[in-house]
């Protein structure tokens, strides 16, 4: 069997004369939604230790869907943990145990080493499963009571629906992200670092030849939609502010958009949501990932500044690349955060052609909307543009020192670590730093 090609199973016989087994619930039409709480059963490394490994469960939702063009599900991608031998194994619905798909080769983008979990949906594999059991007059053992799981939502994948629309691709030039909606006559936040790279030196004015185009939720999930496109134009970017963001605007009146004046209580451990296009663009899967991509995590910490408003949130949800300017959510579909980076870890080996990167998907960094109130004004008419501007490219030093991760608090009175070391040429500016937030 080619090992390459994650869309071929192999059918195996097992002996069970001498075994009892449980059989599990099977249907063909099982609707699966984005945010639904799934389990893997697999045995990843199960070659080293079997004790250890078989049967391993992991937790997770269902992140996306995979269709084809008239609907029928063919996969899903899960951010529920999946390792080298998980292969074949199954992914259950939380709630009721009912198997939705099986485990096969992660997927990955040609240009990154980056991987995000998929799974073939069972009722993909179903007709030629049943034909073979028919031609060889098989049957198929009554299904024993759900297999069902702890700590199941219930609610989750209307939250992200609601979310999904609040949310638009964003292409400029030759790089893509997500925004987010924050009024309903068609205002965009969003990160600089999307819009940047186009502008005209110290101005807010694109390069000639380049626009910025946005398209909301509801025209990419509709084939049979004439897919409308956007021309944004921008009213405020940070040059070179201390948060990196920026304010779009699009032609477009709308119900569904985040209210940035309301100020959600934010807690740690709290169960947050990422909502955004990742790492495939819509406009290039042939329609079959086209939907917002959503992931599930804890809030992991909150970061204040001096005057005790929250500044940066991390969370431990998966976010790649195209994740930035989305949003994260929490279980009431209310803003938590602007995606805006994730972190790499910088492995030096002494000279920069052994020097390696690695991105580390579940450790994160947003934009709380606590940290946004100029925008609020400039949105209910009590400032204009210029007067927004100024705010945005406001430097504050304690702020950018918790963005650069090089810390506020003094540390005379820690013991000297490699670590230390690492922290301590990242201050002086040197470039070998151990861990540095990469924008997305």
């Amino acid at each position: 069997m080619n090992r390459s090609t994650p869309s071929q199973f192999a059918l195996l016989h097992l002996d069970t004369t001498s075994t009892k087994l449980r059989s599990i619930p099977l249907s063909t039409k099982a609707t699966i939604r984005q945010g639904d709480d799934v389990y893997v059963v697999s045995s990843p490394f199960g070659i080293l230790t079997r004790e250890t490994f078989q049967n391993s469960v992991t937790k997770g939702i269902v992140s996306n869907n995979i269709t084809t063009r008239d609907g029928a599900p063919l996969a899903i991608l899960t951010d529920a943990r999946m390792l080298p031998g998980s292969e074949g194994g199954a992914v259950f619905r939380a709630s009721t145990g009912e198997l939705l798909a099986v485990c096969t080769l992660p997927l990955r983008r040609h240009d990154s080493i980056v991987e995000m979990n998929i799974a073939i949906a069972f009722a993909a594999v179903v007709p030629p499963l049943f034909h073979y059991i028919e031609s060889h007059h098989l049957t198929l053992l009554a299904p024993s009571p759900a297999l069902a799981i702890d700590s199941v939502s219930t609610y989750a994948p209307m939250v992200v629906d609601q979310a999904k629309q609040k949310v638009v691709y964003l292409h400029v030039g030759n790089a893509w992200s997500t925004g987010i909606i924050v009024s309903d006559s068609g205002h965009i936040l969003t990160n600089a670092h999307l819009v940047k790279p186009f502008l005209k030196p110290n101005s807010m004015e694109l390069v000639d030849h380049t626009q910025i185009v946005a398209m909301v939720t509801s025209d990419i999930g509709d084939l049979n939609k004439n897919r409308k496109l956007y021309a944004a134009s921008i009213i405020s970017v940070s040059l070179q502010g201390s948060y990196d963001i920026a304010l779009l605007h699009i032609d477009k009146k709308t119900k569904d958009y985040f209210n940035l004046a309301h100020r959600t209580e934010l807690r740690r451990g709290m169960d947050v949501f990422v909502v955004g296009y990742p790492l495939f663009q819509p406009l290039s899967t042939s329609g079959a990932i086209r939907r917002p991509t959503c992931t599930k995590g804890t809030l992991a910490s909150i970061v204040h500044t001096r005057d005790k408003t929250p500044c940066l949130v991390q969370t431990s949800a998966l976010v790649h690349m195209g994740n930035s300017g989305g949003a994260i959510i929490n279980d009431h579909g209310e803003l938590v955060g602007l995606v805006t980076s994730n972190i790499k870890h910088l492995n030096d080996r002494s000279s920069d052609s052994q020097k390696t990167e690695k991105l580390i998907p579940s450790m994160n960094f947003s934009i709380p909307p606590h940290a946004l109130h100029p925008i609020v004004d400039y949105l209910l008419g009590r400032i204009d543009a210029h007067a927004l501007q100024e705010w945005v490219d406001t430097n504050d030093d304690h702020v950018e020192k918790i963005w650069k991760l090089t810390g506020t608090l003094e540390t005379k009175k820690i013991r000297k670590s490699k670590f230390m070391t690492i922290m301590e040429k990242q201050k002086k500016g040197e470039p070998d730093r151990g861990f540095i937030a990469s924008r997305l």
